[in-house]
């Protein structure tokens, strides 16, 4: 899991629109099965509105890539 959460990381931290993450559910727990998503609930240095729509899917989509497992996304 270490891995997995360096490489988050450094995916949020070269985003120019994340303020801060922070990771919850199964995983946070570490209680994570072999069919668990990561959560990761960010919040954007603008509000979202005023952002592109694709914005969190790019971010969801670059997460997902890294780990090589699926990645789910909440803005706060």
């Amino acid at each position: 899991m270490n891995y997995e959460v360096e490489r988050i990381k450094k995916v949020l931290e070269a985003n120019l629109f994340v303020e801060f993450a922070y990771l919850f559910g199964s995983r946070a727990r570490a209680m994570a099965t072999e069919r668990s998503d990561w959560d990761i609930a960010i919040y954007l240095k603008k509000d979202p509105r005023h952002l592109p729509p694709w914005t969190v899917f790019i971010i969801e989509a670059e997460i997902s890539r890294a780990i090589g497992e699926e990645a789910q996304l909440i803005v706060l």
